[in-house]
């Protein structure tokens, strides 16, 4: 695991005038977006070659486990979803027992004996 840690800064406006009565943006789902589009075209930041490779019912099987819905979203939405969702640092303990799972069921998977109970193909 590549344990280095890239992050970038951007300043967003945050002085809109289309604000709702809490004081929220209107377009707070389009800036959550823009966010992960940068996260997930900022190659410093994110090395995304992992999901990339998996094919798409493992990328649905992490989105259940983190409970993303997934809806009509494509493939490359749910990676950035994926990565959106593991960068943040309130969801680490979530991440690291899903990364931890998976690789128990790998190792359970080389078993002569096991593997044979085991459905999941992670």
């Amino acid at each position: 695991m590549d344990n280095n840690i890239y992050y970038k800064i951007e300043e967003f406006d945050s002085n809109n005038d289309d604000n709702n009565e809490d004081g929220n943006s209107s377009d707070n789902h389009n800036n959550d977006d823009n966010i992960k589009n940068l996260i997930y075209n900022e190659e410093k930041i994110i090395d995304d070659y992992k999901y990339n490779e998996l094919p798409i019912k493992n990328i649905n099987l992490i989105c259940d486990y983190y409970n993303i819905k997934r809806g009509k979203l494509s493939k490359k939405q749910k990676i950035i979803e994926i990565i959106f969702f593991e960068n943040n640092m309130n969801n680490i303990d979530i991440v690291e027992n899903r990364k931890l799972l998976w690789e128990y069921v790998k190792i359970i998977k080389t078993d002569k004996f096991l593997k044979n109970y085991i459905l999941l193909d992670i």
